[in-house]
């Protein structure tokens, strides 16, 4: 009745302060993979105290936090993924096609002729029209295949801890191991930006020198809605992104954790990666900066950068 409630409520309150160093109750010791409604409600009605509730339902918000980041990593990588796939199918491969079918017209019996009058090291048109050689087209795209492939496995194994609207995720479940395992193979990463600048320059080449190159990245683009640089950026920008969710995740959970010290392994990995992505865009960075700088020093004797 509520007289009753009102006078147990109250009972509760005077022994929680005459009697605050019994039966303690440590959030951290909750077993979280078994708890449920029926198991919530009895702690909070065996332990009144403001400090025990409130210590209690910060917890509860931390593994909330940690549901909210595991989908986040989910979501995230199925986007990533998405447009990896979307840049191999669509860009790499109709490029290589294209450039394949321009070279088989350049082998006919009469273009010979005009093949033979061009230099060794001038086999590509003039710039006119055409499409660059295989090995140009490659040197754009760098390693791109090799993220995909990695992405791939990290999404199928995302999807089996977490499941479709985290379905399959518990309080106990674990992440961090996930990246320590894969960890060797995000060496992919620091090759593929070490190489972006230099892509892209390559790009930009490409495009001034073979008009028949550059109406096809433009169709591309209006296909996709993007460009091709907006493409080949992607994974210089998901590196920070796995940092930032494995901070959050290491800050999210407790230490006593069965994942923790694997986040903390996780999170060392990434950052590694990280630091070499930082690097190699400051260095692209301070180019660009000399490059401005010569352009303004009107009638400058010589480079100031390779």
């Amino acid at each position: 009745t509520p007289g009753t409630s009102a006078v147990s409520t109250h009972e509760s309150d005077d022994e929680g302060e005459g009697d605050s160093g019994k039966d303690t109750f440590d959030p951290s010791a909750c077993d979280l993979s078994t708890y449920d409604t029926a198991s919530m409600v009895a702690i909070q009605s065996k332990y009144r105290s403001r400090h025990q509730q409130m210590a209690y339902k910060k917890l509860l918000k931390k593994e909330y936090q940690r549901k909210r980041i595991a989908m986040e990593f989910l979501t995230t990588e199925q986007t990533f993924k998405d447009g990896l796939q979307t840049l191999k199918v669509d860009w790499v491969d109709q490029l290589r096609f294209k450039c394949q079918q321009a070279a088989k017209q350049e082998a006919k019996p009469k273009q010979r002729s005009r093949r033979m009058s061009l230099s060794a090291g001038a086999k590509q048109h003039d710039g006119s029209d055409g499409f660059p050689s295989l090995k140009d087209v490659d040197k754009i795209f760098s390693n791109v295949e090799s993220l995909l492939v990695l992405s791939e496995q990290l999404l199928g194994e995302l999807q089996g801890r977490i499941g479709e609207k985290a379905c399959a995720w518990t309080p106990q479940q674990k992440l961090g191991d996930i990246f320590v395992t894969l960890g060797p193979y995000f060496k992919v990463y620091k090759e593929y930006v070490k190489n972006f600048d230099d892509a892209s320059a390559h790009l930009n080449v490409m495009r001034e020198q073979y008009s028949l190159f550059a109406q096809t990245l433009d169709q591309l683009r209006e296909i996709q809605g993007l460009d091709l640089a907006s493409y080949l950026v992607m994974p210089v920008q998901r590196v920070p992104r796995y940092r930032m969710l494995l901070d959050e995740m290491v800050k999210m959970t407790r230490e006593a954790h069965v994942d923790y010290e694997d986040l903390q392994k996780a999170l060392a990995i990434i950052k590694d990666v990280a630091m070499a992505v930082n690097t190699n865009i400051t260095i692209v960075e301070r180019k660009d900066k000399v490059m401005e700088m010569q352009v303004e020093i009107q009638g400058c004797p010589f480079a100031l950068t390779d």
